[in-house]
């Protein structure tokens, strides 16, 4: 993968380097987007999703995934991606962060990703590609967990 346009990979202030965010997947490194922000191009495609974490104080945004490199062809999926908090990670040098998971599905071949809307103070991280993780929807977590603590109250009577 490639990224074209204003970006640039950052080691974190605690590690050493001028970046500016805290709790991080990836250990002290993040991609930063500047004024204008990028385009990633991946030039032999990748199926099934994008997969990534991100920090983004000044949200919300939008990225947008494409079949044709630098946002261009149709348009494959669209990620809507809430604002996250501004100090909300407990990092002594970093004010931008939690970084949060998000993830999308598409169908087809895809060569870009924008993340033109994620400029000025918008970290991303852990970028993994033809993954989309589907998160459990509350009321499976909720089964998941009852099941869970009956398990446990059967094994403690025997």
């Amino acid at each position: 993968m490639v990224f074209s346009g204003s970006t640039y990979t950052s080691l974190d202030a605690d590690a050493g380097g001028t970046g500016n965010f805290g709790g991080e997947p990836s250990p002290d490194t993040a991609v930063s987007f500047q004024q204008g922000g990028a385009f990633m191009n991946v030039a032999d495609g990748f199926t099934g999703g994008l997969t990534f974490h991100y920090s983004n104080p000044n949200g919300p945004n939008t990225i947008r995934i494409y079949d044709g490199v630098n946002g261009t062809g149709n348009l494959l999926a669209a990620l809507f991606l809430p604002q996250t908090p501004y100090q909300g990670q407990m990092d002594p040098t970093g004010n931008l962060g939690p970084f949060v998971r998000a993830s999308v599905g598409f169908e087809g071949v895809a060569r870009s990703v924008n993340f033109i809307e994620l400029a000025h103070r918008a970290y991303v991280d852990d970028i993994t590609l033809g993954v989309h993780v589907v998160p459990l929807p509350p009321a499976a977590v909720l089964l998941v967990t009852a099941f869970a603590g009956a398990l446990a109250r059967a094994r403690r009577r025997r």
